[in-house]
């Protein structure tokens, strides 16, 4: 026998002979459960391996082999010590958990579908950094007078000259900010009376004014344009309040460069949030529950209502707040959606709720009431042929509270005999069923310069129930003057003079003082009268005196 071999290894090797070639030793090392597979294996291999050992003693002389034997069985026991030592120092792994039992399967409820979020629009450049003007900081104790021009012959200069700020001295400051506007439309005023504490004498607020209304409260609700850019363009739009002592503050504004890039509603929606111009909402008139009649659109023919807040609700007819085809003006009555009108001049809400309709382009007088739409004057009747003095006028509405009655007035163009353009204004009473009464007129005729009355502007009543209009005159006598009819039907000139060559301006006196036409006016609890022309808001008190309370 050779002494060099080691029978240990060669038991090994003969216990490895069963194993099939290309079978690798991690096959051989798998674990109890993969052997626990092939009982009959695994005893016929620790049979062979014993049998080899076995016939590995014998073959060595008897005292050899007990040394041998003894050898390995110290060498099993280390190695058995050793594997203990390991055992032990391993952490005991956790009972496995029992098992759970299964729950019966629950159908899923079906997932609610997410709401859908707008995508909310990049803001204009003119948004980021937007502050509405105002002028809440009181800069006089007392009313103040002064002169914007060089005394003009025949008319006296009463107040001190005033040199307004030059542009260059208005525009300072960054590129993007705003500046107030200059005096432009009186500058050669003679006399100007300043009787609010919150304007400046070097500039005006307000841009160019568009509508003017009191409100129920004591104040008055403008439409404008206020401040102007570097590159001319005006800075804010939208609805401002005049309080009682002259405060102006925003109720509804936006930067009025959103009026050439909206991406907003036009209406049922706050003015600042809707893509309304400010000049496609006029003619404000008071409603009782706070808000403001309008007319809107850029056809003019839908009645909105404006809230306190500044939220434009649609009332009725066609314009922006219908799509696609029902953008459209025409004659149409029914319901508020389908009703259709034409060029809408005035709007106003009696004390049943009912809202009247100057529907001037179909010539007929118009009413909503409970959601509907009707015709009281029809068109052969506000506008007969070849008969203009019985033409019905109504470029303005006032309502009489004493007798319940619709008060309207306007100015009608004839073009017809003798020749060229004939002008007749008149004042009209209208009962609620539709009878017409006419109350006064007056005519500007022929061809070539006139003279006389060419229109009637702006139209209010008093606490006494008396009417009183602008009347706009031709040729000499070229101006506006307040008329008044009272009660007994008496016609008296109140305020007003000829303009004297180019002065369009002038405050004191109301018989002396200077008006270059009139749009809008309107009385508030005090029976104070405020008249709005020439981008500019006048007032004239109970005893006759006629001053500036906004520009």
């Amino acid at each position: 026998m050779d002494p060099t071999r080691n029978p240990m290894s060669d038991a090994c090797s003969d216990a490895g002979a069963d194993v099939p070639q290309g079978t690798s030793r991690a096959r051989l090392q798998e674990g109890p459960s993969s052997r626990a597979e092939r009982p009959d294996a695994r005893s016929a291999g620790a049979a062979i391996r014993l049998a080899s050992l076995v016939a590995a003693l014998l073959s060595y002389p008897p005292s050899a082999a007990a040394d041998l034997l003894q050898d390995m069985l110290r060498k099993g026991v280390e190695a058995a010590a050793q594997e203990l030592k390991r055992q032990e120092s391993r952490p005991t792994p956790p009972p496995a958990a029992a098992p759970r039992p299964t729950p019966a399967a629950v159908p899923a409820a079906p997932k609610a579908a997410s709401p859908a979020v707008a995508k909310q629009p990049e803001l204009h450049p003119d948004e980021v950094n937007f502050v509405a003007p105002s002028a809440t900081a009181r800069l006089s104790e007392t009313e103040r007078c002064f002169s914007l021009g060089q005394e003009t012959p025949g008319v006296k200069a009463r107040c001190p000259l005033h040199k307004p700020v030059e542009n260059a001295e208005l525009m300072r400051g960054e590129p993007r900010a705003s500046y107030p506007s200059e005096f432009l439309t009186f500058r050669n005023s003679p006399r100007m009376i300043v009787d609010n504490p919150y304007l400046s004498l070097d500039r005006g607020f307000f841009n160019k004014i568009r509508s003017a209304s009191c409100d129920p409260a004591g104040g008055m609700w403008v439409t404008a344009t206020a401040s102007l850019k570097r590159n001319k363009n005006p800075y804010a739009s939208g609805i401002w309040r005049i309080a009682p002592d002259g405060q102006i503050t925003a109720l509804a504004t936006k930067p009025w460069a959103l009026e050439t890039s909206s991406r907003h509603p036009y209406c049922n929606a706050p003015f600042q949030k809707s893509g309304l111009e400010v000049n496609q909402l006029t003619s404000l008139t008071p409603a009782a529950d706070g808000s403001m009649l309008a007319i809107s659109g850029d056809l003019y023919s839908t009645v909105s209502r404006v809230q306190a807040d500044g939220t434009v609700q649609y009332v009725a007819g066609a314009g922006y707040c219908s799509a696609g085809a029902n953008k459209s003006k025409g004659y149409v009555d029914g319901n508020v959606a389908e009703a259709r009108f034409k060029s809408i001049t005035a709007v106003l809400e009696d004390p049943q709720k009912n809202i009247w309709v100057a529907d001037v382009g179909n010539c007929a007088l118009r009413k909503i009431s409970g959601g509907r739409v009707t015709t009281v004057v029809p068109p052969e009747r506000a506008c007969p042929k070849n008969d203009p003095e019985n033409h019905l006028t109504f470029d303005s509405f006032a309502w009489d509270p004493n007798s319940g009655e619709l008060i309207a007035a306007g100015t009608h163009l004839w073009r017809g005999p003798p020749t060229g353009d004939n002008y007749f204004s008149s004042i009209w009473r209208i009962s609620a069923d539709g009878v017409m009464k006419r109350l006064y007129i007056a005519k500007a005729m022929g061809s070539g310069p006139k003279s006389g009355v060419g229109g009637i502007g702006g139209l209010a009543l008093d606490g006494g129930g008396a009417i009183w209009f602008a009347e706009g005159y031709f040729g000499t006598k070229e101006g506006a003057r307040i008329m008044r009819i009272d009660a007994g039907g008496r016609l008296v000139h109140v305020a007003g003079s000829p303009l004297p060559g180019n002065v369009s301006h002038g405050d004191g006196p109301a018989r002396e003082a200077l008006f270059p036409g009139m749009a809008q006016m309107c009385f508030d609890s005090q029976d104070t009268l405020f008249m709005f022309s020439d981008n500019m808001i006048r007032k004239m008190t109970r005893d006759g005196r006629v001053t500036t309370w906004a520009y």
